[in-house]
Formats: C-alpha cells, sequence, structure tokens
C-alpha cells in the first residue's frame, strides 16, 4: 500500500512538473511578444507624431497655453495674443490667461494694459505671487507718472 501511495505522489510530482514546463513556455512566449510589442511602439512612435503634426497645419493646432506661452517667450507676440484671446474666449475664469496676457502687455511695454490684465488675473485668483506682480507693474506704472510730470 505505501508503494501505491510512493507511485501517485510520484505521478502527481510528474503532472506538476509538465505542467510547470508548459506554463514556463508559455510566459516565456508571452514574455517576448510584449518585449517585441513594445520594440515596434518605441520605435514607431516618433514616426506616428511627426504625421499627427504634420498633417496639421500651424492653423489647426489645437490652442494650449503651453504654446501660448512658448510663443511669448520666442517674441512671436501677435501669435502669442492671438491664441491667449483665443484661449481667454474658451476659459474666461481662468486667471492664467490674464496673467499671460498682462506678461505679453509688459513684454510690449504697455504697461497700463499689463496692469489691467494682472488686476483681473489677481481678481480671478488673489494669490500673494500675483498680488506681488500686480504691486510691481503698479509700481512701474507710479514711477513713469513721477517721471512725466
Amino acid at each position: 500500500m505505501e508503494e501505491d501511495i510512493q507511485k501517485q505522489i510520484l505521478e502527481e510530482l510528474r503532472r506538476q512538473s509538465t505542467m510547470f514546463k508548459k506554463a514556463t513556455k508559455t510566459n516565456t512566449i508571452a514574455i517576448a511578444l510584449l518585449i517585441v510589442l513594445l520594440v515596434i511602439s518605441l520605435a514607431l512612435t516618433p514616426f506616428i507624431q511627426r504625421m499627427v503634426y504634420s498633417s496639421r497645419g500651424s492653423s489647426q493646432r489645437a490652442d494650449s497655453w503651453q504654446e501660448a506661452r512658448g510663443l511669448l517667450e520666442q517674441a512671436q507676440y501677435q501669435g502669442a495674443q492671438d491664441m491667449i484671446q483665443r484661449l481667454i474666449k474658451k476659459h474666461p475664469d481662468f486667471y492664467y490667461g490674464y496673467a499671460l496676457l498682462g506678461s505679453l502687455h509688459q513684454e510690449l511695454g504697455n504697461a497700463k494694459e499689463a496692469e489691467v490684465n494682472y488686476a483681473k488675473a489677481y481678481d480671478l485668483f488673489p494669490t500673494e505671487e500675483n498680488k506681488k506682480t500686480l504691486t510691481a507693474i503698479r509700481m512701474v506704472l507710479e514711477k513713469n507718472k513721477t517721471a512725466n510730470k
């Protein structure tokens, strides 16, 4: 009887070993397939991005705050102003648009327009940083006013 139990245990171990080998082989194939798909997707990503962006004209590209900020930093003021205005129309209660427009006017030397937009940004989002910016532009305006007298 003990010999029968040993045979059953041995048979069960063989069966489990066979199942383990099959599972290991399947897992290895699955991992290899995932690696191949990952390599293909990484290789194709730049190509797909180029296709997507080259198929859109610059006028068709979606406006974004980041792109508007980039235009401002590149001194493309008219493009930046147009994009900021479009974004403000879509998001009239978002302070950042007015702060960005204030920055644009400050770059252009339009201190009064900068002050108007910084004030609107502060009204919408009264943070210490926005207050400092507004105070600074008001000091510039006061200094210009005093210098012109």
